[in-house]
């Protein structure tokens, strides 16, 4: 019987359980925008934070759970959190992963209301 490739189906799965746990669509993203992808991403992020898909103190994806999900850069991924870290919404545990801060330490962006 054949059957996929193990690196195949890893990445489905790994797809599927990222929009499962996390909400990760890569749909979500428009290359053609005017907005850098980075921002966007960031965006999409900070929504679920602020919807709550996303609660306080919980892991965000990874790096690379959002470089496979989005099929984006590592560097844009970096970017993206790097500008939600600037503005208070989260912040990054060395070797642990990177957090969502406490809703009292998020800061207005985009002239929205944290």
């Amino acid at each position: 019987m054949l059957s996929a490739s193990p690196s195949s189906t890893n990445v489905c799965d790994l797809q599927r359980s990222l929009v499962i746990i996390y909400g990760v669509d890569h749909g979500e993203l428009d290359h053609g925008s005017d907005t850098p992808v980075c921002i966007q991403l960031a965006r999409i992020l900070r929504d679920r934070i602020k919807s709550g898909e996303l609660p306080e103190r919980r892991r965000i994806p990874s790096e690379n759970d959002l470089v496979q999900a989005y099929g984006i850069a590592r560097d844009t991924t970096r970017k993206a959190v790097a500008w939600l870290r600037d503005r208070g919404w989260v912040y990054t545990v060395p070797q642990r992963g990177t957090f969502v801060s406490p809703r009292k330490d998020w800061q207005s962006v985009d002239g929205e209301n944290a």
